[in-house]
């Protein structure tokens, strides 16, 4: 008797109230004319962290991905933002996008231990001006809160 009294309750806690649930913040890009930039500030201070990216789009388009502090020290994206793909260096292109053709899906996760850090992504586009891209940030705190 005393077991269960003690069982249940904190089976109901761990369950319930101990981890924070996942934070998820979804975007949809359907203008790819123009360079967009989306950002995800992290609330948690011990957390996994990424992002998940799919859809399609008439032509080429690209992306870079950063981890940035928000207290200005330093500056995303780390290259000149550029109105196409074909005004980028190519080694900036190299060392910084990833490019896709007609569809994409792509994804990336990070054991991040620090509260306040953004995670950015700069969309530059190629020869696409349409499609649907959905990007979904998420945070999956860690530990008992």
């Amino acid at each position: 008797m005393i077991t269960k009294l003690i069982t249940v309750p904190a089976i109901l806690l761990m369950v319930l109230g101990c981890n924070s649930r996942d934070i998820r913040e979804t975007h949809l890009i359907t203008d790819l004319s123009k360079p967009i930039t989306l950002t995800f500030k992290l609330k948690s201070g011990n957390a996994d962290a990424g992002y998940k990216i799919k859809g399609y789009m008439n032509g080429t388009v690209g992306y870079s991905e950063g981890l940035f502090s928000s207290d200005g020290s330093n500056e995303f994206p780390p290259f000149p933002i550029a109105d196409n793909l074909v005004q980028l260096d190519s080694a900036v292109i190299r060392k910084y996008a990833r490019i896709y053709s007609d569809s994409i899906n792509s994804e990336s996760s990070s054991s991040i231990g620090q509260k306040g850090l953004v995670l950015g992504l700069h969309f530059t586009p190629g020869t696409a001006t349409k499609g649907k891209i959905e990007v979904e940030f998420w945070e999956h705190p860690i530990g008992i809160y």
